[in-house]
């Protein structure tokens, strides 16, 4: 559904006569929240970086982007308003969207093997939309996470792109200087940047694309129960992108702007939830996690007068329909945050390399956030094939995917302790319990890898197959140190009680004790903190039965 107040005719004149663009900066005086709804009611657009945390106008006053019809009905109501022209500073020394493909092209020339500039698509007036793939192996598809910056959704706000740019050049040179910490990435990760979303945009001045229409207001985000897809004609830059997204598994994304200093976490709206409250996402004690990671290494965000350590539920601070947020987590499963992160919309170059300084960790930081929480491979356990199984991680009402063509998937997660199900069509599913996630201060690669093999659901009863009764299999490895697998197989639903034993009998640690499905399931168990020495776990049912195994814990 278009969220625009452009008629097909303002279009179609564009198109022969060029971009002129109704829509302005303006200043408006709130004197109460009757006035705010004012606006909504008229559907003036607000700037949300006008406001602080639950939609309070900063200073008593609001941006709104208008027409001089809107701009003469807020007016109207006796509401104090000024124009307010966007102030473009030093364009000339900020990058453009012809040398951010130069450059894009000269890096891909210069390091071949690990760069490769796409063109996703075109804008409205032909420019062409340039994201940079950053790999080892880089026309090669491997079993590893994806991740996608994006910047500059808004043409008029330009720090991102600066930020991004930047953080491309750190991470090549790097790569060729061997450090360690940009070898990482390369090596393990496929990292693609965009640094200019909204090229028309950016050349005209403006937030909009070239017909008129705010491309972070008008993606599918769900809410209108829109198919994901838009009209291509009046959006061809979210159509590239809904097409790039979907012809990748990627896990997690930014979307950089400017006009204030808050890292905005999912949701931006939800189904039920007013303006001002706050819309929880199934993943929202890692989403929270994850922005307070990004604000608290950067230290004008996290000091934030506004906002709370520097970060906001995006519907708690003030709802947006159309937002790429909101899209990508809720058709893709990407993890997505709105990162705002100059007060100013298009600052003086001068302070980009304190911008730079401000965000280097934090941009890091993120990409290490896809090596953090759960990752492995489901694969088929008769071929060792790749499956496309569904991942559910207990307490996450949220199904997400392996990648098909490799089996690999990655769920971030903030440490704890977890129960993950894993399951695919034609197979027994299985669920491994007691998996722990940890995060240390200065680890680049934190994940636990937990690797799946599923066994095909025949119908038969065969014990190679389904299990008949209750198996308990010997743990793996054994002997271990500090951590090992035990798997046992159900024939049917039933709560089980898992346990383990010291050599005298008495009980160490109790590892699951509830309802498990049919089928074969993993626990985890962690001897860290026990002395070397023999010990025994127990699976018990209700009735009483029970089977028990030794294992060998070598320090």
């Amino acid at each position: 559904m278009l969220r625009s107040a452009v008629f097909l005719t303002f279009i179609i004149s564009l198109s022969l006569f060029g971009f002129e663009n109704i829509f302005k900066y303006a200043e408006v005086k709130i004197g109460s929240t009757d006035d705010i709804r004012f606006l909504q009611k008229n559907n003036i657009d607000i700037d949300r970086t006008s406001l602080g945390s639950r939609g309070i106008p900063l200073d008593g006053k609001v941006t709104v982007y208008v027409t001089q019809e809107q701009y003469d009905l807020i007016e109207s109501r006796g509401l104090s308003a000024k124009w307010t022209p966007l102030e473009v500073m030093d364009k000339l020394s900020y990058r453009n969207n012809v040398s951010i493909g130069d450059s894009m092209l000269i890096w891909q020339n210069r390091y071949p093997e690990i760069c490769q500039r796409i063109q996703i698509g075109t804008s409205v007036q032909g420019r062409p939309l340039w994201v940079l793939k950053i790999s080892d192996s880089v026309n090669v598809e491997e079993a590893e996470p994806e991740i996608k910056f994006v910047s500059t959704i808004h043409g008029d706000e330009v720090t991102g792109m600066e930020m991004e740019m930047f953080m491309i050049e750190n991470i090549l040179k790097g790569y060729q200087a061997e450090n360690d910490t940009m070898r990482f990435i390369v090596d393990n990760t496929e990292l693609y940047v965009m640094p200019l979303f909204n090229p028309d945009g950016n050349a005209n001045n403006t937030r909009y694309n070239a017909n008129g229409y705010d491309l972070n207001r008008n993606f599918p985000e769900g809410t209108y129960y829109d198919a994901d897809s838009v009209n291509a004609a009046l959006l061809p830059e979210i159509d590239a992108m809904i097409d790039f997204t979907s012809q990748h598994n990627f896990i997690m994304s930014t979307n950089y702007h400017g006009g204030a200093l808050v890292a905005n976490y999912l949701y931006d709206i939800d189904f039920g939830v007013s303006n001002y409250a706050y819309a929880a996402c199934p993943d929202d004690p890692h989403v929270t996690w994850i922005a307070y990671n990004y604000s608290s290494r950067n230290a004008p965000m996290f000091a934030s007068p506004y906002f709370n350590d520097g970060i906001s539920n995006g519907s708690e601070w003030y709802q947006i329909t159309g937002g790429m947020q909101d899209w990508n987590y809720r058709y893709h499963n990407v993890l997505d945050l709105t990162l705002e992160i100059s007060e100013t919309k298009w600052p003086s170059y001068t302070y980009i390399p304190g911008f730079w300084s401000n965000n280097r960790e934090s941009m890091f930081w993120y990409i290490s956030a896809v090596h953090k929480g759960i990752y492995g491979v489901v694969t088929d356990s008769s071929t060792a094939l790749p499956l496309e199984a569904e991942i559910v991680i207990a307490g996450i009402d949220k199904i997400y995917s392996t990648d098909p063509d490799c089996g690999d998937y990655y769920r971030i997660l903030k440490p704890g302790t977890y129960s993950m199900t894993v399951s695919a069509s034609g197979y027994i599913s299985q669920t491994i319990d007691n998996i722990v996630v940890t995060d240390n201060t200065g680890v680049f690669k934190e994940a636990t890898e937990v690797n799946v093999q599923l066994v095909k659901d025949t119908g038969i009863s065969d014990n190679d197959q389904i299990p008949t009764g209750i198996t308990l299999e010997q743990n793996y490895p054994n002997p271990f140190n500090p951590g090992t697998k035990i798997n046992f197989s159900l024939d049917h639903n039933e709560k089980m009680n898992l346990s383990v034993y010291d050599i005298k009998g008495d009980l160490i640690s109790v590892l699951a004790d509830r309802e498990f499905s049919k089928g074969r399931h993993t626990v985890e168990f962690n001897a860290q903190d026990l002395s070397s020495g023999i010990y025994y776990y127990s699976l018990k049912n209700a009735p009483g039965k029970e089977i028990s195994k030794k294992m060998l814990i070598l320090k």
